[in-house]
């Protein structure tokens, strides 16, 4: 019996120790940003992660507008119409958002 409520107590301080809302702080799991350059799409990225759920893509200028904005599952995000330069891109899956700087030539 002893044992049944020492192993009680310590699963229940592990369970306290456990903050939800750390895994919100982390950002978007897995995320990795994929640059291709093909004679069929030409420039374009892909946006993936862990899950495999639609992220809202948005790439914001040096002036801080919102130039691009796609929905993706896996699917191509076509670069041809942006010009040049350094861009944030602005990626939501879910409840999680990651900014990442990317260089366009």
């Amino acid at each position: 019996m002893k044992t049944l409520i020492i192993t009680l107590l310590f699963t229940l301080s592990l369970a306290a120790n456990t903050d939800p809302k750390k895994d919100l702080t982390r950002g978007i799991r897995g995320l990795e940003i994929f640059s291709y350059n093909t004679k069929k799409l030409g420039k374009h990225i892909y946006v993936v992660s862990e899950m495999y759920t639609e992220k809202k893509v948005e790439f914001i200028n040096e002036n801080g507008l919102v130039v691009l904005s796609k929905n993706t599952v896996g699917t191509p995000i076509t670069l041809e119409d942006l010009k040049p330069g350094v861009y944030k891109i602005k990626i939501t899956e879910e409840d999680k958002t990651d900014i990442v700087l990317y260089e366009l030539n």
